[in-house]
């Protein structure tokens, strides 16, 4: 997951915003990151393209803190099955 995952600044790039935008999504946890060697890395499960897929925030917010990242990334794959 971390080798297909983007750094604050790739996702910024990925979505055409500002890397301050990523790191305010990801403490409103609006996007998903994992902490990784000292940053940030967003996994890929959270785009569809360009994108974040509609309705990550609301589905984010509901998670359980204590979900391994591993857990969170099987159940998107489940659920976009």
């Amino acid at each position: 997951m971390l080798d297909t995952s983007l750094t604050t600044t790739q996702a910024a790039k990925h979505l055409k915003v500002d890397p301050s935008r990523i790191r305010q999504r990801l403490r409103e946890r609006s996007l998903y990151g994992i902490e990784y060697d000292g940053e940030k890395r967003l996994p890929l499960f959270q785009f569809q393209g360009r994108k974040v897929i509609p309705g990550l925030a609301p589905v984010l917010a509901e998670l359980p803190a204590q979900l391994s990242p591993l857990d969170v990334a099987e159940w998107f794959s489940i659920s976009r099955s």
